[in-house]
């Protein structure tokens, strides 16, 4: 367990110290797991009915074992979690998750870099994360009440936009695992021959 505890360390003292992660903060879970939260924004809390500070991007590394006396492994989690303002309600599907093993820590690095492109600065991402919830815009004297719908279909191309960047994020790491698992099967070959 040693080894695997200490590899996550090394990898999480790599990220603390890396200018790139500058203002990102990196929490220790436990000795199994570490996260890194990219992108700070404002929810709206449907439950509390008020915003809540949240970032946009969790990234999980965690160690595990599949079996007991097994090999212990690494994977990485990314949660990407929606703005509010494509959320109707609290039962709302707000987060997408992926899992991918064979992730370097240049990978993860990579993936900041990519991500701090799309997501900050004037007319990013970010700027999507920020647009209010739609209960929050409010109408004066006798206009209708806005409803979920409508609303969503005024902002289809801040949708797009967002579906975009979830989907190159997702595919950026789906492409590195791949990659990496490829260089692996060739390490074996060559052991073997």
């Amino acid at each position: 367990m040693k080894p695997a505890t200490s590899a996550l360390n090394d990898w999480v003292q790599r990220i603390v110290v890396n200018p790139e992660f500058m203002h990102w903060p990196v929490q220790k879970d436990d000795v199994h797991c570490a996260t890194i939260s990219l992108g700070y924004f404002n929810r709206y809390d449907f439950i509390k009915e008020h915003y809540v500070e949240d970032y946009a991007v969790d990234i999980t590394l965690c160690v595990f074992q599949d079996e007991i006396g097994g090999k212990f492994q690494h994977t990485v989690r990314v949660r990407i979690k929606t703005p509010s303002c494509f959320l109707k309600n609290h039962t709302s599907v707000g987060v997408d998750v992926q899992l991918y093993s064979n992730i370097t820590l240049k990978n993860i690095i990579e993936f900041n870099k990519m991500f701090k492109r799309m997501f900050c600065g004037q007319g990013r991402i970010g700027n999507i994360y920020n647009i209010p919830c739609y209960k929050n815009i409010y109408h004066s004297g006798n206009a209708p009440k806005l409803n979920f719908e409508s609303y969503v279909k005024d902002k289809k191309y801040e949708f797009e936009l967002f579906n975009q960047f979830k989907v190159s994020l997702f595919e950026y790491l789906h492409k590195c695992s791949q990659i990496n698992a490829k260089k692996k099967d060739i390490n074996k070959d060559f052991i073997k021959g």
